[in-house]
């Protein structure tokens, strides 16, 4: 019962958007974990010792805020499922500060790339390089959504269109602003709504 729960949950969270490649395989573990102590609805117990097993602090920190995010899903629909302690394993975040790169430093790395050598499988391989770093730098794209983007995404007067986002969103990218699509292509204040880059 537990593992068609947590297929519909996910095929849900799919249909909004969401990928859940690597929370729906750990949830199928949580459902057998589960499966294997006679349980049909979520305990906060079995929750956290699962979790436990994970092999890192933020893997278990991750794996209970899997089980605590379904929970949350199920209660709504029935109370016997309990909501496991959300903080439990929670351990502090230490992000590395952002390094921006000065105009001198940019215009190096620019020029560092366009004396790349010519390799036979790529023989645009220094244009390729110079565009790719001027594009990131220009718009302050992610790289994974500069090597995702296809001629196609090149609209007209300077626009790109940004898929598969880090939100999930697509945006379009204007030389000036940015702005947030929904899944029909309307923005989702029903206007062009700018933020400053």
């Amino acid at each position: 019962m537990l593992m068609d729960d947590i297929e519909r949950y996910v095929a849900l969270r799919r249909s909004l958007g969401f990928k859940l490649k690597k929370p729906s395989r750990h949830l199928r573990s949580f459902a057998r974990f589960a499966a294997e102590r006679g349980e049909r609805h979520i305990h906060a117990a079995t929750a956290v010792a699962w979790a436990a097993a994970a092999p890192t602090p933020e893997a278990r920190h991750r794996w209970l805020g899997y089980v605590v995010r379904l929970a949350r899903f199920l209660r709504a629909e029935d109370p016997a499922h309990e909501i496991p302690p959300a903080n439990l394993f929670a351990t502090p975040k230490s992000r590395p500060v952002p390094y921006i790169y000065a105009r001198d430093e940019m215009a190096r790395i620019l020029e560092t790339a366009g004396q790349l050598r010519r390799q036979k499988p790529n023989p645009m391989r220094r244009q390729l390089y110079v565009m790719l770093f001027g594009l990131i730098a220009a718009t302050g794209l992610r790289v994974s959504e500069a090597l995702r983007l296809r001629l196609g995404d090149v609209l007209p007067d300077g626009v790109l269109h940004i898929r598969e986002t880090k939100s999930l969103l697509q945006n379009r990218f204007a030389f000036g602003g940015v702005w947030n699509l929904d899944a029909s292509g309307a923005s989702r204040d029903g206007g062009i709504s700018f933020s400053s880059l």
